[in-house]
């Protein structure tokens, strides 16, 4: 039994999962990475002619976009022991964005247009029906849109309130508002107030999905000069998955963003590794992920996402040492490997009250077992 996840899902969104499986009665399950997934379909595809598509050295790039998260992988194809191996070195934060908030938004903008206070069920239906309009408009099967609301009031049977959606307007919000070319390391916006929080979700403040990938491959520079030795993080290709990513436009316009931030390598625009059905690429890519298991198929290394971390009191044998942890796991670490702090001299103080404090990372690199690590904005606390 294989449940996938998004990646980017933390240790509780992953517990709190396995306890619901087990409330369920599924029994014995394994997590799998949404991207991962979609990447093992494409394998499954291409089992016997992904030499033509992917050379060693090259960096693989899963762009994932759903209705409500963003998630990014990445995954390289290096030498090892004389022979090619796919290895996944990155995941992304939790990122609670995705084609939700651009329906919101284009709902927001249609009802703006018309100058109208919707009621919370009008809002809803409103925020429905542009999903369908958004994916008409850019499949370029319309031009325009009408969206129609059942009027309020205390009549018994209220007029219908009309409102027109463009496909200028939806190609607008898109690239200036979802995916901008933007520098990497530019502020964010807030556009809080533009639709995008609606329902009370803890959506991202800042909805550009391209400049969120600017700053998740900026994290990994040091990570992808440490397995392929590339000076830059630049993906080579991308995998694209996630309905919210269907749209040719919304494709080009983060492979015109990666281009736009590499432009000292050249420019060039990374390939794209074809995904035909990018609705169902999640769950072929888990049933293939299964035989995999059973030992068939291509496996991609796809040891832990994160390095952890325990907190230690350094400061009891060294005054001026600042927080500080000590790392329990590496980045990478393949399931079933020993950890072994023979190095470390530990004292544990007994009979008192004491908490254990835990982090993690997604972009430290180079962290071994046992190393002991100072406490900063580079490691995430674990509740």
């Amino acid at each position: 039994m294989v449940i996938t996840v998004p990646a980017s899902f933390d240790e509780v969104a992953r517990e709190l999962t396995l306890e619901a499986a087990q409330l369920a009665g599924l029994g014995t399950v394994t997590l799998l990475e949404e991207p991962l997934a979609a990447f093992y379909c494409w394998l499954d595809q291409h089992e016997e002619d992904w030499q033509a598509a992917v050379t060693p050295g090259e960096l693989i790039l899963v762009c994932d976009v759903g209705g409500g998260t963003t998630d990014f992988t990445l995954i390289s194809l290096r030498e090892t022991d004389g022979s090619p191996r796919f290895e996944r070195i990155a995941v992304g934060d939790h990122l609670i964005l995705g084609g939700d908030n651009i329906d919101l938004h284009l709902a927001r903008l249609a009802a703006q247009s018309r100058g109208r206070n919707l009621s919370h069920d009008q809002w809803k239906t409103l925020a429905h029906q542009s999903r369908g309009a958004k994916e008409e408009l850019l499949g370029g099967e319309v031009a325009q849109k009408t969206l129609t609301l059942m009027g309020g009031g205390s009549r018994l049977i209220a007029g219908p309130i009309s409102m027109q959606l463009a496909r200028e307007t939806v190609e607008a919000a898109v690239r200036e508002t979802f995916f901008p070319l933007v520098s990497a390391d530019d502020p964010g916006a807030d556009l809080m107030d533009a639709g995008l929080a609606d329902f009370g979700l803890p959506y991202e403040a800042d909805p550009a999905v391209t400049r969120h990938l600017g700053t998740f491959l900026a994290r990994q520079r040091e990570n992808v000069q440490a397995h392929l030795g590339k000076r830059e993080p630049k993906p080579d290709l991308i995998l694209f998955n996630g309905g919210s990513l269907k749209a040719g436009l919304v494709q080009d316009q983060i492979r015109r963003a990666v281009g736009h931030w590499f432009a000292g390598e050249g420019g060039e625009l990374p390939r794209i590794l074809p995904n035909p059905d990018l609705d169902l690429a999640v769950s072929r890519g888990a049933a293939y992920y299964g035989l995999v298991k059973s030992g068939l198929g291509v496996r991609v290394g796809s040891g832990s996402a994160r390095a952890f971390y325990l907190g230690v009191d350094a400061a009891r044998t060294d005054p001026d040492a600042g927080p500080a942890a000590v790392c329990l796991v590496e980045k990478g670490l393949e399931e079933g490997s020993a950890i072994s702090l023979s190095d470390l001299k530990l004292e544990v103080l007994a009979n008192q009250p004491m908490r254990v404090n835990l982090f993690s990372s997604s972009y430290r690199a180079g962290d071994r077992c046992g190393q002991l690590v100072a406490v900063d904005d580079s490691l995430t606390p674990l509740p």
